[in-house]
């Protein structure tokens, strides 16, 4: 903040998807159920694991 070392532009757009991935993720719970979260969270990390494995 101090001698201009934030970016602000940044921080603005990562709040935003913040707040819309909150509120989609809230609203797919509510909708679909534990099963379908369940579902989404293991095949992300599963993803992520194998990007970061073997990438």
């Amino acid at each position: 903040m101090w001698e201009d070392k934030v970016y602000w532009s940044w921080g603005l757009t990562l709040a935003v998807g913040n707040v819309a991935g909150a509120w989609v993720g809230s609203r797919w719970s509510v909708e679909k159920g534990d099963v379908w979260i369940r579902r989404i969270l293991i095949v992300t990390v599963v993803a992520m694991a194998v990007k970061l494995w073997f990438f």
